[in-house]
């Protein structure tokens, strides 16, 4: 019942699941229960019917991850070091282990074969370096397999040898993945999602939870659940009992945690096994006679969950956002304009999917962001701060780029220069004074950005060349609702600019 009520109410869960904001995140937990699970039924196996009945379901549980979201690879990197410690040396249950990455590693191989000539190999589309992956696991347990084989005769391996046999055994599995052409770039880039990330570090759910010095860590602690306190006792008792079970839980909970840790993004998937966490150590205490031990572990477990959930049932999101209104308003008047048929257009990343689904215009980037290609998204990024109105033509002409979305710079300027990798203070910083006023740059002052919000392309004399008035934009559409900017930083939710063929179409 605690294990339940803990999962029914996560906070971060209610967030995923709720109507409108619906994606792949929401299956993440259930996926990675059943993984867990599956390695459980994998480690406490005694028969060899029973290793290979629940090597499939590894297997099952392996594919349904990597299919539904690439990025819960790093739940079958857990798996892998759940049965390497739980596992006590036993070399068929290694054996069955590595069958149970192989299949997946050859479906993977199988799916990539089928795939367009131009289809990408990277860490965002499912191929060579997840096949790398899942190969470096089926080596790592076969590995692991031969050696418990060789010392069957003296006895399963402990301490210090049995580390050793765990340390070569993934250093074998390492370099066969690393031998994949393509795999070590991949991992490599997709070690950003555990942090350090120039775009990841913008977007509010991949920050690190509890250290985010943005956030509240009251908060965090509400949405990840009181039974993160559990986790460690869980992991030590298990350790201590010799409880296959619980280490393999304890394992999978840790590993989370530790991600959680880096980006909130992993926060999601932790509530599936925090439930299990929650449910082992309260029934645990229960059967001990420890009642008030079991009360209080129910209580910190599910406490302050239902007190997050019910303060979002108070204080629901909006169904628009702030800003949402004017982003339509802008993608109804470039369908009106253009309809999809002469260009693409650049915006903020974030608002891509409305606009392109919206105008029926491809857009240059969307909510994935560097998936279509870091050198793509950052020179998206970086091409509005562009100072010459030339260069930025240049950019939209060699990009098939009609129409270009812009918003208050103010407010999104710190973002977006970080996306690519600059300082913001390039562009603005606080000046020091009483009343927390900026100063704004002159590099920024000349950008593109700046002068078509404030300028609207018109000249400014006192900025010499670069005060020019724009030969190749002309601005189409102005929203009516007001930024929230503070003053003098204030101006339109939403221009849209549109890229001319000669300056002798700029309207006057």
């Amino acid at each position: 019942m605690v294990a339940g009520t803990f999962i029914a109410f996560s906070p971060s869960l209610v967030n995923a699941s709720q109507i409108g904001s619906i994606d792949h995140h929401f299956l993440e937990p259930a996926l990675l229960l059943g993984l867990m699970g599956s390695v459980v039924l994998l480690v406490r196996a005694g028969s060899s019917r029973a290793l290979l009945g629940s090597a499939a379901l590894v297997a099952t549980a392996l594919l349904a991850c990597v299919f539904v979201q690439v990025a819960l690879i790093l739940a079958a990197a857990v798996a892998i070091l759940a049965i390497l410690l739980a596992g006590d040396g036993v070399a068929r249950l290694h054996a069955a282990a590595s069958a149970a990455f192989a299949m997946p590693a050859a479906a993977v191989m199988a799916y990539r074969l089928t795939r367009p000539p131009l289809y990408p190999d990277d860490q965002w589309h499912l191929g060579y370096p997840h096949f790398a992956a899942l190969l470096g696991g089926a080596v790592t347990c076969a590995l692991m397999a031969w050696v418990s084989r060789r010392g069957e005769s003296r006895g399963p391996a402990r301490g210090p040898a049995r580390g050793l046999a765990i340390l070569l055994s993934v250093a074998g599995g390492s370099a066969a993945a690393a031998a994949v052409p393509g795999a070590l770039e991949a991992f490599s880039s997709g070690s950003g999602f555990l942090g350090g990330d120039p775009w990841f570090s913008t977007i509010v759910e991949f920050r690190p939870l509890f250290f985010d010095p943005e956030a509240n860590a009251w908060e965090d602690f509400r949405v990840v659940g009181g039974a993160v306190f559990l986790v460690g006792p869980l992991f030590v008792l298990a350790t201590k009992r010799r409880d296959k079970d619980g280490q393999v839980v304890a394992v999978f909970a840790l590993a989370y945690c530790f991600a959680a840790l880096s980006t909130k993004r992993f926060v999601i998937p932790l509530a599936g096994p925090l439930a299990v966490v929650a449910g082992v150590c309260v029934a645990g205490w229960l059967d001990g006679g420890r009642r008030r031990l079991a009360l209080a572990a129910a209580l910190l477990a599910v406490g302050p969950s239902l007190y997050e959930c019910g303060r979002l049932l108070k204080n629901p999101s909006p169904v628009l956002t702030r800003g949402a209104g004017a982003m339509l308003r802008a993608a109804y008047r470039l369908r009106e304009i253009d309809g999809g048929r002469h260009g693409r257009i650049l915006a903020p990343w974030d608002w891509g999917h409305l606009l392109s689904f919206t105008s029926a215009s491809p857009v240059i980037v969307d909510g994935f962001g560097t998936m279509g290609g870091l050198g793509v998204f950052e020179g998206a990024q970086s091409a509005p701060f562009l100072v010459r109105e030339e260069a930025f033509a240049d950019y939209c002409r060699r990009n098939g780029i009609r129409f270009v979305v812009v918003d208050n710079p103010f407010l999104r300027l710190p973002g977006s220069a970080n996306c690519f990798g600059v300082p913001s203070s390039h562009y603005l910083r606080p000046s020091g004074e009483a009343g927390g006023s900026f100063v704004i740059t002159r590099l920024m002052q000349v950008s593109f950005w700046w002068r078509a919000y404030y300028d609207k392309g018109r000249a400014r004399p006192e900025r010499g060349a670069r005060g020019a008035p724009f030969r190749f934009f002309r601005l189409v559409y102005s929203d009516p609702q007001m930024s929230w900017a503070p003053s003098p930083f204030g101006g339109p939710m939403v221009q849209v600019w549109e890229l001319i063929r000669s300056p002798e179409q700029v309207e006057p």
